[in-house]
């Protein structure tokens, strides 16, 4: 009788945390991908973001609204104090993100952001690890802002052209 009873408590159990996971906002817009400018990191930020579309059930490969997107790296370099001990470098990842309607041939959502970070390289460029924490901090800035933009995109409902000002 016991092993009865707590069967059934798994079961609601169940049940009800299933309920609350599968339970998100889906507005019903789904998004293709167009072209994405920035070369190898357009490509990787590409494959995010149909990654991240996919697992929010965000993608259509044939859906009207598609996404376009360009992304920029720039880096600085710059002395933290007087004894020239701690050489920095600082990347900072620019992402410039447009949604266009193809039915209606318009622009109908902008969005633009930028991240940056920073690490302490080696006096010598030829180390491998100033490259690979280049890289490292390059993929880590395009994953935070593809999640910014699908939180953004995750409220929207409906889209209208956007007028262009001259």
């Amino acid at each position: 009788m016991f092993k009865i009873k707590l069967l059934i408590l798994l079961l609601i159990n169940l049940i009800f945390i299933n309920s609350c996971t599968t339970s998100r906002l889906d507005s019903g817009i789904k998004y293709s991908v167009g072209y994405i400018g920035g070369e190898y990191t357009g490509f990787v930020f590409k494959n995010q973001l149909l990654i991240h579309l996919d697992s929010y059930n965000l993608y259509n490969k044939i859906s009207n609204y598609q996404i376009r997107a360009a992304v920029d790296h720039t880096s600085n370099t710059y002395v933290t104090n007087i004894n020239n001990t701690s050489d920095r470098s600082s990347i900072e990842t620019i992402i410039d993100i447009k949604i266009y309607d193809l039915k209606n041939e318009c622009t109908v959502y902008k969005w633009n952001d930028d991240i940056g970070q920073f690490f302490i390289y080696a006096s010598n460029e030829k180390f491998l690890s100033n490259q690979t924490a280049s890289e490292k901090i390059k993929i880590d800035n395009i994953d935070q802002l593809i999640k910014k933009f699908i939180n953004k995109i995750q409220l929207l409902d409906e889209f209208r052209c956007i007028k262009w000002v001259i």
